[in-house]
């Protein structure tokens, strides 16, 4: 079985790590991000792998490009087992600073309503795929 995954935030950090890592071991993986120059270079630090990625430059709090996005992950590779948020920095800026403003509070629910759109995109494939490997 060829096994997929779905990483938001895949041009850096955690993001990248995972997508490599997954890569790997032969995933199959959609590189998400709003950068795509930044897709291009996990892209290229995948070498050999990056056969194995789709990469699609989406800013996930639009939910007219997550629909357009989900539909070009779906049609590369079918169903998803899994869907990986790595992409919010305002939690680095957060951490950072040692509080919370209002406005990063706001940010961060909105970003929790963004992952929902992306969710729901996915969560019939995750579901199934789960019930398969239990």
């Amino acid at each position: 079985m060829n096994k997929t995954a779905v990483i938001t935030g895949a041009g850096s950090g955690v993001g990248r790590a995972i997508a490599l890592l997954l890569a790997q071991r032969e995933w199959r993986v959609a590189l998400i991000g709003r950068g795509e120059d930044a897709l291009k270079e996990t892209l290229t630090l995948a070498g050999k792998n990056a056969s194995r990625f789709l990469a699609y430059p989406c800013d996930i709090a639009n939910p007219v490009l997550v629909e357009a996005m989900g539909k070009a992950v779906t049609k590369a590779f079918g169903e998803v087992e899994v869907l990986v948020n790595a992409g919010a920095r305002i939690l680095q800026r957060a951490a950072s600073r040692n509080w919370l403003s209002r406005n990063t509070a706001n940010s961060l629910i909105q970003i929790s309503r963004d992952l929902i759109s992306a969710y729901r995109r996915f969560s019939p494939q995750c579901v199934n795929a789960a019930r398969e490997l239990s």
